[in-house]
């Protein structure tokens, strides 16, 4: 007698793959969103320090002849590239 053997999944072997796949679903998407927000918020701290050494770099230049005060128009061109924001 000759058995022919299928080729292909069984539908139990299909469910097992599923059910793993959603288990590091699972586990893996909470851990890659805490650490898009953990990164953003390291991003905005670097934005901060950056405006901050911004602001003392103009201080040092400009507030020594005049009586001006510092504001973000005064020192986004010269000493930040660009405004960041958070």
């Amino acid at each position: 007698m000759i058995k022919l053997r299928e080729k292909g999944f069984t539908l139990v072997e299909i469910m097992i793959v599923v059910a793993i796949i959603a288990i590091l679903s699972a586990i893996a998407i909470p851990n890659f969103m805490a650490a898009r927000s953990k990164s953003r918020a390291n991003a905005c701290k670097a934005n901060i320090r950056q405006i901050d050494s911004g602001l003392e770099q103009y201080a040092m230049d400009a507030l020594k002849t005049n009586g001006d005060g510092v504001s973000m128009g005064n020192i986004v061109p010269t000493y930040i590239k660009k405004t960041p924001a958070c």
